[in-house]
């Protein structure tokens, strides 16, 4: 029974699931108060935490409350060792819900204390669902190299146990191949997170979770993005927009497409249009009215603060910047604090401090290298390329606890990055600028911001500068220079 409550589609039965649960909760509350035998009031307790296991789970997708927790406690004193299943299940609601405040130790350890008993029941769906979990818990703390491993592990155990068809075709994999996606981006692994990505996708498309399915289009569109694939990451955006308008999604999963959004305006330089999503989600507003940030918003914000230092409003960043840092310094969240380190780097940098702007931007290097953690630094690279520069300068003549290894690797992938957009006579153009060259041929102005969803003045900006680049004053001639340079 409980396994159907695991599987239901949040999105479209979460109010049916709620219904039938408070029912039950009823039902059973007012037969422990009857007047029944010492066997049937434990075996209605019993009951009694079963269902609080689902009221957790269902509470952990809204915004954080102590009603989690209290539901938590329900399951906790109404189930027993004696049933490793269910009471694996409770210590998993109680992971959830400190995940869901974002004490992602407190979390870490509910987890593992629900894969021990998990494995103790031998229940091949529980087992991987708590291993799932723990992975994407580990990838929250930084912890890349404990989740892919986990992933991996999980899928040899699969295997062992004659269920390797199981995990490349039931839906609920997804997650296990998101996970593994997810970490191999960060290592700057694109090939390999593309490979991993699709598979997720494949199986998303026949599941019920959708919740999962944003954040696989999400990860899907960036290593689409960095793989250059216009076409596909159309395709990929529509999906989502379309799947958010169907849906009623959390606070977590709205703070994470929000920030997606603004991302993905300021790769694409369209600054004005990142202006409108903060704007239209009341990100400015809140920062104004001095809005408490929470573990289910910091992801819209730390977005928010690269699109204040793209327009060097500096002041503002510097505030949110602080707040956001030191949430995730009381949660150990690595890898939040690698990304804000960078922006750090960046803020004095356009402060006019760079000492100190090489100095934090080292420091986060150090957080990074352990995991191998590459991706920030490659995708902050136009902002940060002179500042990585004099920073390999130091660490060649300052020993430092950044492993060689490490540096060489950074260095290697960044070189990948300068590499996609230098071109053959030192002619360097931006993605959206190559992009735009490559319609030119056979579309006009509007057509080409209808394809690439940027407005026509920046298509007008676009050209102009590839007009300047190539030397040229037409698109006739830019397609001429393009093509002999062998770039269409």
């Amino acid at each position: 029974m409980f396994v159907l409550f695991l599987d239901i589609n949040l999105s479209r039965s979460n109010s049916k699931s709620r219904t039938f649960l408070v029912s039950a909760e009823n039902i059973i509350e007012k037969l422990i108060n009857n007047d029944l035998s010492k066997e049937a009031i434990q075996y209605h307790k019993k009951l009694s935490g079963k269902i609080a296991v689902a009221f957790a789970y269902l509470n952990s997708h809204k915004e954080h409350s102590q009603k989690i927790f209290d539901y938590c406690k329900t399951a906790k004193d109404n189930l027993s060792e004696d049933d490793p299943f269910w009471f694996s299940w409770a210590w998993f609601s109680y992971g959830i819900a400190w995940f869901s405040k974002g004490d992602l130790l407190e979390s870490n350890k509910a987890f593992n204390n629900a894969f021990e008993y998990g494995k103790k029941s031998g229940n091949i769906y529980l087992i991987s669902t708590i291993a799932i979990r723990m992975a994407e818990n580990e990838q929250q703390l930084g912890h890349y190299k404990s989740a892919y491993k986990k992933c991996f592990d999980l899928i040899t155990l699969m295997n062992d146990k004659g269920y390797s068809e199981i995990a490349k075709t039931e839906w609920t994999f997804a997650a296990l191949y998101f996970i593994m996606s997810v970490s191999q981006f960060m290592w700057a692994d694109m090939d390999r997170a593309y490979e991993n990505i699709k598979i997720a996708y494949d199986l998303s498309k026949r599941g019920r979770d959708i919740y999962l399915k944003i954040f696989i289009l999400m990860v899907y569109s960036i290593v689409l993005k960095e793989r250059g694939d216009i076409d596909e990451l159309k395709k990929i955006t529509d999906e989502m927009d379309l799947n958010l308008k169907q849906n009623d999604i959390p606070p977590f999963l709205s703070s994470s497409y929000i920030g997606w959004k603004i991302y993905l305006c300021i790769e694409n330089n369209q600054i004005e249009e990142a202006n409108n999503v903060v704007s239209e989600y009341g990100l400015d507003t809140g920062l104004n009215s001095g809005t408490k940030i929470t573990h289910a918003t910091k992801r819209a914000y730390s977005a928010y603060v690269r699109l204040l230092l793209a327009q060097t409003k500096l002041d503002n960043a510097e505030l949110l910047l602080s707040e956001l840092y030191t949430i995730a310094d009381n949660n150990n969240a690595i890898e939040k604090i690698i990304e804000l380190k960078i922006s750090y780097a960046v803020l004095f940098k356009l402060r006019g401090n760079r000492e100190k702007a090489i100095a934090i931007l080292i420091k986060a290097m150090e957080f990074a290298s352990d995991e191998n953690l590459l991706y920030y630094f490659v995708n902050e690279h136009d902002r940060i390329k002179d500042l990585m520069i004099e920073a390999f300068k130091v660490l060649d003549a300052t020993k430092t606890n950044i492993p060689t290894k490490f540096v060489e690797s950074l260095k290697l992938a960044l070189e990948r990055k300068e590499k996609l957009k230098k071109m053959n006579l030192g002619i360097e153009l931006s993605a959206r600028e190559l992009d735009t060259l490559k319609l030119i041929q056979n579309l006009s102005n509007q057509e080409i911001a209808d394809k690439l969803f940027i407005s026509l003045n920046t298509v007008k900006t676009h050209l102009k500068n590839i007009y300047l680049k190539f030397d040229v004053d037409n698109r006739t001639k830019a397609v001429a220079k393009a093509k002999e340079l062998g770039l269409i």
